[in-house]
């Protein structure tokens, strides 16, 4: 298989991307088979490799369990975003250009992926050219069987591959059993599996054409064991996955603790009440000084003048009574008035000086003298009330209240300062929230991925019994036909076939698995810079096991391998399991210069990228693949291209040549 071009359109940070990926031969110069792609980190290299599985394997890309409703969730998410004021698409889509032997004959496949975002859903669409046309006899569900088949999806991780990757498989033993998962049908092995059920069809055949009731029990009890056989090897590729994603998860936390208990971890468990506190000493703050500007907007003012108030009380009160007085005055005046007229009535003519007499001295004993106070506040009784009332409070209650609310405010901002100190010396909130809520998630996901894991092992033990007593039904059944007299010479000969092919599988484990330890130990020497580390690798046929000894002749456990070590491990595993495969695929690489150091470095540069693949296509930074390692790979490269992201269209834009070399290599 040869990838001619990869297009993106609207797709992450691409509104569109067009990348040439052929490899070039000229007949004076070795296999330009290196396409290399540079960019910063968030330029979207990850997002080309992202971009490649999706187009080949669409929702399988995400693992088996994905639910539809989270694919359609990825797909809304990829579809690429438009900058401020710019509409934002709705479409995008993925497409990949290949060659391939098919048939015995090269065609030229192009397969495109694209989804539109209706708000309500997802709406996916897969299109398939072979040669050019389209081949409506299938279905998109063919289409998506056949590009499963041609890379299956459990192992494009060995072919497709980042940094990352290699580092799972480098530091976990459980990524050696997902490595071990999957070598059974990167090896080929799976073919006697497909004979052994060939051969349970074909008796099925014989069964239904008269064979015998023998042979009819004896191809459905091999159908049975196909089902099982091929039930428990799912349960297993399904647990190794499960595995491999809980000891990521573990090693997670174990480095989320860490950073934890660097920036603070003791701090933390106080760091709750701390926040408490200081809630509520802002809201006791916010309600003392609310109560205060109310104080201030009411009678506060009025009780920094206390003597004013007074002089004014006691000028209100005197008008107050001053009023009372001329009222009553008025009243008796009146009454007076009523008298004097009774009086000049009863009292003869003669007389009415005697009456002018008794009205004087009345109104002089009765009426009040008219006093010179002249009153300055033209108001009512009930509001001089309210007035008295209001001074009252402003001299007597305010002030007291004024006292405790001031001493209030000063105990809550000491409180306060006293817990923004505390907090101050800890982390800061960026930095320890999202750290605390990472690990809560992690212990979550770690709990729900045991469960899972935990079913899985029930599943895998039913399975295993059930496998078991199916064999030893199939062989009792086996021997039973054998032995019977009339028996067809055909249905013999199938079931002879089936032990042989159980023989071969065995034997072919053997062959296969030894061919993978002369590969990797060609492949470890050729990257590691120790050449004397390894002396002999060892392979198990049933459980692909990897052992391995050093010069010395001792086992060498993994652990004491370096960390570049590890990863140069993984990557010589890598490489052999794909020249034991031989399948001819391009190797497509993220970021794998990690954690070697310069010696290591140079003998993958040199020594792997080259010579790994007929087509190889690396994605790395320039810290990666430096000026040095440019110039080492420079008589292998096809094609260098730069990702640079536009910080004003936001988008990732792909020009010619690499970093700081133009395009003149080819």
């Amino acid at each position: 298989m040869i990838f001619n071009a990869l297009e993106l359109r609207n797709y992450g940070l691409f509104r569109h991307a067009h990348l040439d990926l052929r490899p070039t031969h000229r007949a004076d110069e070795p296999l330009r088979n290196i396409v290399l792609l540079g960019g910063k980190n968030g330029t979207g290299k990850t997002t080309i490799l992202e971009a490649i599985r999706l187009c080949l394997y669409g929702q399988r890309s995400l693992g088996i369990r994905v639910r539809k409703k989270d694919y359609e969730r990825f797909l809304r998410a990829k579809i690429h975003r438009a900058c401020k004021g710019m509409p934002s698409p709705t479409v995008a889509s993925v497409a990949l250009d290949f060659d391939h032997i098919h048939v015995s004959e090269r065609r030229r496949f192009k397969v495109e992926r694209k989804w539109q975002d209706t708000g309500r859903s997802v709406n996916e669409y897969l299109s398939f050219t072979c040669d050019g046309q389209h081949d409506l006899q299938f279905n998109q569900k063919h289409w998506e069987d056949f590009l499963a088949e041609l890379v299956p999806p459990g192992l494009s991780q060995l072919f497709f591959f980042d940094g990352e990757k290699i580092q799972a498989l480098a530091d976990d033993e459980t990524g050696e059993f997902e490595l071990r998962g999957s070598m059974k049908a990167l090896l080929g092995l799976d073919l006697t599996d497909r004979l052994q059920a060939d051969l349970a069809v074909y008796l099925r055949r014989q069964s239904e054409r008269g064979d015998g009731a023998a042979a009819k029990r004896l191809v459905e009890l091999q159908e049975c064991l196909v089902v099982a056989t091929q039930n428990k090897r799912r349960l297993h590729q399904e647990r190794a996955q499960f595995e491999s994603r809980l000891a990521g998860i573990e090693k997670k936390i174990r480095d989320t603790e860490a950073r934890i208990a660097t920036e603070g971890g003791t701090f933390a468990r106080l760091r709750d009440e701390l926040l408490s506190r200081r809630s509520t000493a802002d809201v006791t703050r916010d309600q003392v000084e609310e109560q205060i500007r109310n104080l201030v907007s009411g009678s506060l003012p009025f009780s920094l003048i206390p003597e004013n108030c007074r002089a004014l009380r006691m000028s209100l009160r005197a008008e107050l009574a001053q009023r009372e007085r001329r009222s009553a005055a008025r009243y008796l005046e009146e009454r007076l008035l009523d008298v004097s007229v009774d009086l000049a009535e009863e009292v003869a003519s003669g007389d009415q000086g005697l009456a002018h007499r008794l009205n004087t001295v009345l109104r002089a004993r009765l009426l009040p003298k008219e006093e010179g106070t002249q009153a300055i506040h033209p108001i009512g009784p009930e509001l001089v009330g309210r007035l008295l009332s209001g001074i009252e409070v402003a001299t007597e209650d305010v002030p007291l209240a004024a006292r405790k609310l001031a001493r209030t405010l000063a105990s809550v901002s000491h409180e306060l300062a006293l817990v923004e100190r505390t907090l101050n010396r800890a982390p800061s909130d960026d930095i320890l929230k999202p750290l605390l809520a990472e690990l809560a998630h992690l212990h979550t996901g770690c709990t729900e991925l045991r469960a899972e894991a935990d079913k899985l092992d029930e599943a895998i033990r039913r399975g295993s019994a059930e496998e078991a007593r199916l064999q030893r039904k199939l062989d009792r059944e086996r021997l039973r036909l054998s032995e019977a007299e009339g028996t067809e010479a055909r249905t013999r000969l199938a079931v002879n076939v089936q032990r042989a092919v159980a023989d071969f599988a065995v034997a072919l484990r053997r062959l296969k698995t030894d061919e993978l330890r002369r590969h990797f130990r060609r492949c470890f020497d050729t990257l590691c810079r120790k050449q004397d580390l390894l002396r002999d690798v060892a392979v198990d046929p049933a459980t692909f096991k990897v052992t391995f000894s050093d010069g010395a002749g001792r086992t060498l456990d993994k652990a004491e391998l370096s960390a570049g070590e590890k990863q140069i491990y993984a990557i010589a595993m890598l490489w052999a399991l794909a020249l034991t495969s031989r399948r001819p695929l391009p190797f497509l690489i993220d970021t794998p210069l990690g954690r070697l150091d310069s010696d290591h470095r140079g003998n993958l540069v040199r020594a792997y990228f080259p010579f790994v693949s007929h087509q190889v296509v690396i994605l790395s930074t320039d810290t990666e693949i430096d000026d040095g390692y440019f110039r080492d790979l420079r008589p292998y490269l096809s094609r260098t291209y730069h990702l640079k992201f536009d910080q004003d269209s936001g988008e990732t834009q792909v020009v010619d040549g690499y970093f700081w070399h133009n395009e003149d290599h080819a």
